[in-house]
Formats: C-alpha cells, sequence, structure tokens
C-alpha cells in the first residue's frame, strides 16, 4: 500500500480582493485558523476601503478577523497601508508595503523621434475606470504626446467603447 505522506505549510500566502475573493477567502481562512496554520494576506484590490464600509456590520466583522490574524498583511502601496491600518486598527508594524517593482520612467519626450516604424502602445486588460483608462487616454490626448509618432491599442471588456486612432 502507498501512502503519501505531506508536511503541513510553514505559513500560506493569501491573495485577497474585494468582492468574491473576500468572501471564498474569509472561509477558507477561518478554516486555516482553525487548524493553526499561519498566513500572510496579499491585498490586490484599487479601493478595498469601499468594498469593506459597504458590507453590513456582520460581515465586516467576519472580514476583519482574517485581517487581524494575519503573520502580516502585504500592500501595494502606502496609502493602502493608512487604509489597512486604520479599517483593521493593525499597527503599521504588521503591514508591509510591497512597492510595485518596475520603477517608474519619465521619458525624454524631446528625444522621441519618428524614425521607422511607430511607437506601438498596447493596453490589455479591463477597459475600466478601475485600471486608469481614462487617465491612459487623458495622457495620450496631451499634446506633447500626441504630436508624437505613435499609435495604440487597448483590448480588452469593460465599459470603454474604443475609438481608433
Amino acid at each position: 500500500m502507498l501512502v503519501a505522506r505531506f508536511s503541513s505549510p510553514c505559513v500560506a500566502h493569501v491573495n485577497i480582493a474585494g468582492r468574491g475573493s473576500t468572501i471564498r477567502k474569509v472561509f477558507l481562512l477561518t478554516i486555516a485558523r482553525a487548524f493553526g496554520l499561519r498566513y500572510v494576506l496579499h491585498l490586490h484590490d484599487y479601493n478595498y476601503a469601499d468594498y469593506f464600509r459597504s458590507r453590513g456590520a456582520f460581515l465586516q466583522k467576519l472580514i476583519e478577523k482574517p485581517f487581524r490574524g494575519a503573520a502580516t498583511v502585504v500592500v501595494l502601496g502606502r496609502g493602502d497601508l493608512e487604509v489597512v491600518s486604520q479599517l483593521f486598527r493593525l499597527r503599521r508594524d504588521r503591514v508591509t508595503v510591497l512597492h510595485n517593482a518596475v520603477p517608474d520612467s519619465l521619458p525624454d519626450l524631446g528625444r522621441i523621434h519618428c524614425v521607422g516604424k511607430p511607437c506601438h502602445l498596447l493596453f490589455l486588460g479591463d477597459l475600466s475606470v478601475r485600471k486608469g483608462v481614462p487617465e491612459f487616454l487623458r495622457a495620450l490626448a496631451n499634446p506633447s504626446v500626441s504630436s508624437r509618432c505613435w499609435y495604440a491599442t487597448l483590448a480588452g471588456g469593460g465599459q470603454f467603447m474604443i475609438f481608433a486612432r
């Protein structure tokens, strides 16, 4: 007879966002806590505070427990650090900020010239306010950008109609 043996993990890394993700994770983390499993809760949501505040008091209490029980809560920016600390009454040393791994760069637009093919800008994702599409379109309409040699393709589901340039 073959018996598989699994060692228990020392810590689980759990991604969480608003809506259905939170409900699923509350359920799973309740079970994990019952078995004594330590976990890191990694928040991926552009505006979790609005989601949380829109829930009733009972659901807010259920949501709060996984945040307060996490070994650490990982967030993607300083703004989320403030939000999570305040919403769930967590000390800041219990929240870790994981900054975007891609550095912000400001191209020297004066050096960009149309040589050969134009620059192709590609956006793949949810075409929505949440993903920054209005800001992207406003940036493309800026005279210092729109006068350059480029074209853009935006593709995905969402609320915006796409117009070709």
